[in-house]
């Protein structure tokens, strides 16, 4: 073993209809609550503020931007996989993770040209 941690990183797309974002938490560590809603726990710019069961939600958007299908409105870092070896699909952790991080911002749909 060469004492690295292993890591996992994941930009989370937007898949929904166009919609505005009203209010974002701040990014930082972040840890799943029995509710599979994620708890902001700290700051934290990096995977080593990080334990084994955190995660780092960085880059959301601001309040006031449209999100449309696609657009990439998270980055996800995680000391443990969030896809398979083949990066193909996610794990169960991987799933919950990208699940709670959709319900972070709050938003209203908005109508587009």
């Amino acid at each position: 073993m060469n004492g690295r941690r292993s890591r996992s990183e994941h930009e989370q797309g937007h898949t929904g209809p166009a919609t505005g974002v009203d209010a974002v938490p701040a990014g930082g560590v972040y840890r799943l609550d029995g509710n599979e809603n994620l708890t902001r726990r700290h700051d934290g710019p990096g995977l080593l503020e990080c334990g084994p069961d955190d995660c780092l939600v960085a880059g959301m958007p601001r309040p006031g931007t449209v999100l449309r299908p696609g657009a990439v409105p998270a980055r996800l870092a995680a000391p443990r996989p969030l896809t398979t070896a083949d990066g193909k699909n996610p794990t169960p952790y991987g799933r919950r993770l990208a699940d709670a991080v959709r319900r972070l911002p709050r938003a209203t749909p908005v109508a587009t040209p």
